[in-house]
């Protein structure tokens, strides 16, 4: 499904406003997605030579959190969180885009996803490490990261290469002790780093001197190697460092994402018509209420929502009922 209807409408994930209707589905070749303007990202504030005071690092964090809140609270792992998905105007309000590499999973634990996840520079050590089962955790992995470059305007863990990034987050936090090392699931993994020096953590008042203590603790507790000990986003959330933002209330939570809304996962021999088709169904949802409601009806009975496509079946039906008339025209 596309995540951002299912988020839509919440202050801090972008917003979308409309998704262009094709003439048919036979027709059907590109989409259109229009989403609320935003004058810019958080990789350009970094890179630019804005004046950024530590009460703007704190409410872009803080934004960034809020958001994170809701999105985890659906069972949904962004993995892709950098400065270029976090979109900003010019009143400072912050907005978390692209959910192309975004899941669902069950209990906030992703097993056996293997495939392309955050960019290199802000991914945790389990997913350098190759580790199958991991969660929610990697996201605050990310903003830990989010936030020292808030603080340095500069990459803090440039890695030129998956073990040049290890080596650079163990330069910082220091190499793993032998009870983590013998959680590492792969045991060449395992063996690679008990051949390497010992490194002491770097003590992070020294890398960032300018920030608070209270900033130094929320990041320290983020950039964790344990990620069943790191700080989850509620967690994050109450720290003392954002004692004066932090308003439950005003930090929204969302219903879970129902397992039938990613079914297209389940399946790895799907074909280029059968996802074309899968894409085309997704945006009637979006035009056509009663359409919406057959749909929101099958998952409720735990039925699948994509067995027609499968069986090529209802196709026709489809495009009748709902393709004649354009409600937006």
């Amino acid at each position: 499904m596309f995540l951002f209807l299912f988020f839509q409408q919440k202050k801090k994930v972008i917003g979308l406003e409309s998704i262009l209707l094709p003439k048919s589905r036979e027709e059907f070749n590109d989409i259109y997605c229009v989403s609320e303007l935003m004058e810019t990202d958080l990789q350009q504030i970094i890179k630019s030579d804005q004046q950024l005071s530590l009460d703007h690092c704190k409410f872009f964090v803080y934004q960034i959190l809020r958001g994170l809140k809701y999105i985890h609270s659906a069972n949904v792992i962004h993995r892709d969180l950098k400065p270029r998905n976090l979109l900003v105007n010019s009143n400072c309000d912050l907005k978390i885009c692209d959910f192309g590499l975004a899941r669902a999973v069950p209990d906030m634990k992703a097993n056996d996803l293997t495939d392309y996840v955050t960019t290199r520079w802000y991914r945790p050590p389990e997913l350098l490490l190759s580790w199958t089962d991991y969660t929610a955790a990697m996201d605050l992995w990310s903003v830990g990261i989010i936030f020292a470059e808030l603080l340095k305007r500069k990459p803090l863990l440039p890695g030129s290469s998956s073990s040049d990034q290890l080596l650079r987050i163990f330069d910082l936090i220091g190499t793993p002790s032998e009870i983590e090392i013998n959680m590492i699931p792969y045991e060449e993994y395992r063996k690679f780093i008990k051949e390497l020096p010992q490194r002491p953590a770097r003590p992070l008042d020294k890398v960032f001197s300018k920030a608070p203590a209270d900033a130094i603790d929320l990041i320290s507790k983020m950039l964790t190697f344990d990620f069943n000990k790191r700080i989850t986003v509620e967690q994050a959330l109450q720290h003392p460092y954002l004692s004066d933002l932090h308003l439950p209330e005003d930090e929204p939570r969302r219903e879970q994402v129902p397992f039938y809304e990613f079914e297209f996962e389940q399946y790895s021999n799907l074909t280029r018509q059968q996802y074309k088709d899968l894409v085309y169904e997704e945006i009637l949802l979006y035009h056509y209420p009663e359409f919406k409601k057959q749909y929101l009806d099958k998952i409720q009975k735990n039925q699948s929502v994509m067995q027609h496509i499968f069986q090529n079946a209802n196709k026709n039906i489809v495009d009748e009922e709902f393709s004649e008339d354009d409600p937006y025209q």
